[in-house]
């Protein structure tokens, strides 16, 4: 197989978030984060994908719609 039809290599990790939505409701959990770079902003800003699903320090899941958070910061830990 030649270099150049090899597979790109997939980063993948989880980024402990805080997520303001526009209502005033502030979420703090993890995201995993998949893609070549693996950063939060691309994952942020990929429109194949509406949602975001984050977990809290619960095992609660939330699935949000991207259109509903007005803003997003990488904290150290949850």
């Amino acid at each position: 197989m030649s270099h150049d039809k090899l597979p790109k290599m997939v980063n993948q990790r989880k980024a402990c978030v805080e997520i303001h939505l526009i209502e005033g409701t502030i979420l703090k959990g993890t995201v995993e984060i998949i893609g070549r770079t693996a950063r939060l902003s691309d994952t942020l800003n990929n429109p194949d994908k509406e949602f975001l699903v984050l977990s809290d320090n619960l095992n609660n899941h939330h699935i949000i719609n991207k259109r509903h958070i007005l803003k997003v910061r990488e904290i150290e830990n949850v």
